[in-house]
């Protein structure tokens, strides 16, 4: 019978040392000898039996229990021989070498605390065995207790000094105690005393790669790798640590592990991250279905498989992986957080937010958890809510740099500047070059009036990200605070090159240039389209009232002379330059928001989204000038920032110009070239015009011919200047002085154009003196010729310039320029008709740009990715079948050979899905736009529906 330990009893042995002449006695000590003799010629089964023979003649021989354990241990029957090596230890406990070996034996079996009990025994006998004391120690590290293994391991070294396997075990025991500057001086010298301990190798990299030194352990590796070329794990070790330090992809490693291994699903799990991190999350997902099927119970990994699911849009999959981790682990707050996840995606913010307060329930440290409920509250416009789980979220992990950025958003935008400020001067440490924190800290400065630092941190944003259209559009803003409304207008004119959403802020921009140059009528037609795209829109309703009462106030161009003109312009300067307040500090805040319009970028019109021009069916009115691609920069070289801005019909455009190509400074070309004064034809003119700046000295007295009633003299006011009225047409006409050193240069006579009154520009008033003969009719010029109706002619030159004739047509140019205006830019069926056209045109769609949806997909997703760089911001034309419409109105998502829906369409007309059906085969033109970050869905935006 066997005790409560399950252990064989051992009966006393005789005590007198007479030898025993049982027979049974005499049975065993044959059977004994027997198996000696078998263990010593390799027949261990034999050699196991003859021991069992032994022991079941002669229970109380213990030297069989020990000799059979030892046969049992080399046969792999691990608890037979602990049982055997326990029933010797209980009649002779004090015996080390039983004792190691029932410790290695526990060591193996995963008992290290056993373990450790018996090597702590065998010490007791024999202190300073080194083999004991090694695996002691061994035992301790793996039950955590490094500083005590450390203790060992340093005796071992003192008792063996050239004890390789010692210098590895206490380095290792280094670099779980972090200390990994000795770790490595203890593994270089377990190295030089073996350099074929491949282990040591392997430890050492991880302490290379702990000191930053990524490609020493790299090395370390691959001499790892040669000295042991079958082992998976150095492969694997070799691709993490290349992955790490972006030395590489660490795929080749990845994919050679798994080929020597492919039954253990550790590798694929692992090769999956890689594929993951590189962003491709199809293949990541065939390498977790085949771990998911090796081990279904395995959380992590399904919740892995949801990750690679949710990155490639398949949301409902992704929702199903993690609702299986919910049900295999009710109480995972990752598969709880995993859900939330996809309906913060789909932007159901509302229905996320149970999840997220159930995982944060479960998982009170999950700082992710705390961060995405953040977001959710923000997005719900809960400032103060979100503004609570950001801070738990950075008391957790005080380096994310997400929730901090988040953090200071909010603050922003509850007001509270300083704690914003804090948060955003610690971000710039962290992250340097995240153009999203000097957008923030670009906005905070403007709000709190520091309009250079601003400026500043704004330019640093877009040299970070230049096409960055929302710092693009806030950096508009604060140069319209500071007056320099031509930059601001150079800044929303490459907004709108990137994204038509900005065309309305763009317009007031445009009109405030206009205005500040005494173009009124131009201007308040910028404003009334701005309106008509946005409604809303403050600055343009504020802007054009001002130019209304400018114009009201100081009057037309074509009814003022030329100083009015410049007195007019100086008033608009005064009155635009701080849109009619010029205390105003704050700067205009875009109101489109940051986030990406549904189904891609939608077009006003028939507008592209980047460097294209916008067609005038998109922004009527408007044609943009494509910008030049250079960077775009801080501040002028000369560091300059005061801007002239243009005055008159000849002035032109304030462009963008890089003053030095190798440079990346932002200059404004606003130097306008002279254009020379057009030499008019006397002969041709219907009257000539005295200079402006040559005023009468005294009142001329008018001329008459042939006894024709003489013309009244023209007034001249001192307070107003009014229109001279001009003298019929048969008179000599009148001819100032001729300017010094100023040649008059005659062409042949012809029919003089007819020039709306409304139109020209206003005459300053004329004068009526005699001219010397030889300055009146040069002798060169050739007399005028009429028709026989010279007469009837003559009738009607003297009435349209007689002072009646132009009470009369004045109001009527005016009425003509009125419609014409409205019929250009405002009429409904002038825009509805040009949007028809820009729709039905197709796009120009380059041969080489035309695919099956396969086609494209293989095209843009070559060389890892990078082959989408060729057809980026480029027409194309896909002809495929319909997999799924979005609801209700787009995006349209084509069939691929892939599982995954990796090509979206957004349609420019978003009523056009509702005449397409799943299955179709269509083809749609559209403009490449990139990788959505959410999805990673390939997005075609702007597309048009081709009929075949």
């Amino acid at each position: 019978m066997s005790d409560a330990r399950g252990l064989l009893p051992l009966p006393a042995r005789p005590t007198d040392g007479a030898p025993s002449v049982d027979p049974s006695a005499r049975a065993a000590e044959l059977h004994f000898r027997s198996a000696d003799e078998a263990a010593r010629r390799g027949e261990y089964d034999r050699a196991a039996a003859e021991y069992t023979y032994s022991i079941q003649l002669d229970p109380a021989r213990v030297e069989a229990f020990a000799r059979r354990a030892d046969i049992l241990r080399v046969l792999g029957r691990s608890d037979a021989a602990v049982a055997d090596y326990t029933a010797y230890l209980s009649a002779r406990p004090a015996d080390p070498l039983v004792l190691v070996n029932r410790g290695q034996l526990y060591a193996l079996a995963g008992l290290h605390r056993l373990a450790a009990s018996d090597f702590t025994a065998a010490l007791a006998v024999k202190p300073d065995d080194p083999g004991v004391r090694l695996s002691r120690g061994q035992a301790l590290a793996k039950l955590g207790e490094s500083h005590e293994a450390l203790a060992d391991f340093t005796r071992v070294i003192e008792l063996t000094p050239g004890n390789a396997f010692a210098h590895y075990e206490r380095g290792s025991a280094f670099l779980l105690t972090g200390d990994p500057a000795s770790a490595l001086a203890d593994l270089t010298r377990a190295v030089q005393l073996n350099p074929f301990l491949w282990l040591a190798l392997l430890r050492r990299a991880d302490a290379h790669t702990k000191l930053g030194q990524p490609d020493r352990a790299v090395a370390d590796l691959t001499e790892a790798i040669r000295l042991d070329p079958s082992n998976p794990e150095l492969y694997v070790a070799r691709a993490e640590v290349s992955a790490r330090a972006k030395l590489s992809t660490g795929l080749e490693d990845f994919d050679e592990a798994v080929r020597l291994d492919p039954t253990n699903p550790q590798w694929r799990v692992r090769r999956a991250g890689a594929y993951l991190a590189a962003g491709r999350p199809e293949r990541a997902e065939e390498d977790y279905n085949v771990a998911v099927a090796a081990a279904p119970d395995s959380v992590a990994w399904v919740c892995a498989r949801g990750e690679a699911r949710l990155l490639m849009g398949r949301l409902d999959a992704a929702l199903g992986d993690y609702v299986e981790a919910a049900r295999l682990a009710p109480t995972s707050g990752i598969a709880f957080l995993g859900q939330a996840m996809v309906y913060v995606t789909r932007g159901d913010f509302s229905l996320a937010l149970p999840y997220l307060e159930r995982a944060i329930a479960l998982a009170p440290q999950l700082a992710e958890a705390h961060y995405q409920r953040a977001r959710c509250n923000a997005r719900l416009e809960q400032v103060e809510e979100a503004i609570e789980d950001a801070t738990q979220a950075l008391a957790i992990s005080p380096d994310a740099v997400l929730p901090r950025r988040l953090r200071a958003e909010m603050f922003l935008k509850a007001g509270r500047v300083e704690d914003a400020y804090a948060d955003l001067a610690q971000l710039i440490n962290k992250a340097p070059d995240d153009p999203q924190v000097y957008h923030l800290r670009g906005r905070l400065e403007a709000r709190r009036g520091r309009t250079e630092a601003a400026l500043a941190d704004l330019t640093t944003a877009l040299r970070l990200d230049p096409k960055f259209t929302e710092a693009l559009a806030h950096r508009a803003g604060v140069y319209r605070a500071m007056a320099k409304h031509p930059e601001a207008l150079a800044d929303l004119t490459s907004a709108v090159h990137h994204d038509p959403k900005y065309a309305a802020e763009y317009l007031v921009q445009l009109g405030i240039v206009r205005g500040a140059k005494g173009e009124f009528n131009g201007a308040i037609a910028d404003f009334i389209v701005a309106l008509q795209l946005d409604p809303a829109n403050k600055a343009a309703q504020r802007a054009k009232e001002l130019v209304v009462q400018l114009r009201d106030t100081h009057g037309s161009p074509t009814a003022d002379s030329e100083e009015r003109d410049l007195d007019r312009v100086a008033a608009a300067e005064r009155r635009l330059g701080g849109m009619g307040d010029e205390r105003r500090s704050r700067p205009w805040r875009s109101t489109a928001g940051a986030d990406p319009l549904p189904g891609g970028m939608k077009a006003l019109g028939a507008g592209s989204s980047a460097r294209t021009k916008l067609p005038r069916s998109g922004v009527v009115g408007v044609v943009l000038v494509p910008e030049d691609d250079d960077e775009l920069s801080v501040a002028p070289t000369d560091e300059s920032t005061e801007f002239t801005v243009g005055r008159g019909s000849g002035s032109r455009p304030p462009t963008v110009d890089n003053a030095d190509a190798g440079g990346d400074d932002l200059v404004l070309d606003t130097e306008h070239e002279a254009s020379g004064a057009e030499e008019q034809d006397e002969r041709a003119a219907p009257r000539p015009r005295p200079s402006p700046k040559l005023k009468p000295k005294s009142k001329p007295k008018s001329l008459s011919r042939g006894g024709r009633r003489e013309a009244a003299p023209a007034s001249v006011a001192s307070s107003k200047r009014t229109k001279s009225e001009p003298a019929p047409d048969d008179e000599e006409p009148m001819r100032a002085p001729v300017p010094p050193k100023r040649e008059t240069v005659v062409a042949p006579a012809t029919v003089p154009p007819k020039v709306s009154p409304a139109a020209a520009p206003a005459a300053a008033p004329a004068t009526k003196t005699a001219v010397p003969p030889e300055v009146a009719a040069p002798k060169a010029a050739p007399k005028r010729r009429y028709d026989d109706d010279d007469e009837d002619q003559s009738k009607f030159r003297r009435l349209i310039n007689s002072k009646r004739g132009q009470q009369i047509l004045l109001p009527l140019g005016f009425i003509a320029l009125s419609y014409f205006i409205y019929d250009t830019f405002l009429s409904e069926p002038s825009l509805e008709s040009a949007v028809a056209r820009g729709l039905a045109a197709p796009y120009p769609v380059d041969p080489e740009c035309k695919f099956t949806p396969d086609a494209f997909m293989t095209a843009c997703t070559k060389d890892n990715g990078a082959g989408i760089k060729k057809y980026q911001e480029r027409y194309v034309e896909v002809t495929g079948k319909i997999k799924k419409i979005g609801s209700p109105n787009g995006p349209i998502v084509f069939e691929t050979s892939s599982p995954a829906p990796a090509l979206a369409c957004g349609l420019l007309v978003p009523e056009d899905a509702a005449k397409m059906k799943v299955g179709e085969q269509v083809t749609l033109q559209g403009e490449v736009v990139g990788i959505n970050k959410t999805t990673d869905e390939l997005v075609i935006a702007l597309c048009k529906v081709q009929k075949k």
